[in-house]
């Protein structure tokens, strides 16, 4: 992980679609959900902007990057898009077997940071530098999409795929885990992730909160969707936060 976070420090950012170096202006998070769903509903317009995405389309624009990320959530292959990466990896052997994995998920999955970060580690390790380059440049294009669709404030959530997304934000504003609190909370029917951690002023020296919303509430759905008729709740799921976090103390 360190090392994948110092790729992608060092890397190299233009001012263009593939690396933008300054945070969207405020109030520029307005999505097009109406747009966003149509890309997810046609296989071939998807496909070819999955395509272009990997083939590094230098016309791709900032706007197409975030479109192609959001409709994720929209495909019918969406299943929450939950860590399930770890147990497929532990039973790959080689870097090229990683690598090879990692290329063949997201030829479907361009918006995974969590395959990207595997295959940037693989392409590392077999010193493949300008593909380890390039998917740097792909995972920070992801990671603006994000970023781009608010700023984190319960009226402008980060919008997420799924609550992994959500630890890559929390590394790129450079906030150190465990958080102090992590609370999931419904409103209006819209499912959040409300982490909250403590960091010190650098003017003051004091000691003060940030917190970060970040609306997962397709991620959510889903999940409810797959386990309909089980007795997993959202209070167990509350359950299951509060004791992870007791795990990382």
């Amino acid at each position: 992980m360190k090392k994948f976070l110092f790729l992608l420090l060092v890397a190299v950012t233009a001012a263009t679609a593939w690396g933008q170096s300054s945070k969207p202006a405020e109030k520029e998070y307005l999505l097009d959900l109406k747009a966003i769903r149509a890309l997810a509903e046609n296989d071939a317009l998807y496909q070819v902007l999955t395509d272009r995405f990997e083939a590094l389309d230098s016309t791709l624009t900032a706007e197409e990057i975030s479109m192609l990320y959001h409709a994720r959530r929209y495909r019918p292959d969406y299943v929450g898009d939950y860590s399930r990466y770890d147990w497929v990896l532990k039973n790959l052997s080689t870097a090229d077997e990683v690598r090879e994995w990692c290329l063949r998920e997201l030829a479907k999955n361009p918006s995974s940071l969590e395959v990207r970060m595997w295959l940037v580690s693989a392409c590392s390790a077999l010193d493949r530098q300008e593909e380890v380059e390039q998917h740097v440049g792909k995972y920070q294009a992801m990671l603006w999409a994000i970023l781009s669709s608010g700023d984190g404030s319960s009226e402008a959530p980060f919008r997420v795929n799924c609550v992994p997304d959500e630890y890559r934000v929390v590394e790129f504003f450079e906030l150190s885990n465990p958080w102090k609190s992590k609370e999931l909370k419904n409103v209006r029917g819209n499912q959040y992730d409300v982490l909250v951690y403590e960091v010190v002023d650098e003017d003051s020296g004091q000691k003060k909160e940030v917190t970060l919303w970040f609306d997962i509430t397709a991620a959510v759905n889903k999940m409810n969707q797959l386990f309909e008729g089980s007795n997993i709740s959202e209070k167990s799921l509350k359950k299951a936060e509060k004791k992870a976090q007791k795990k990382k103390r």
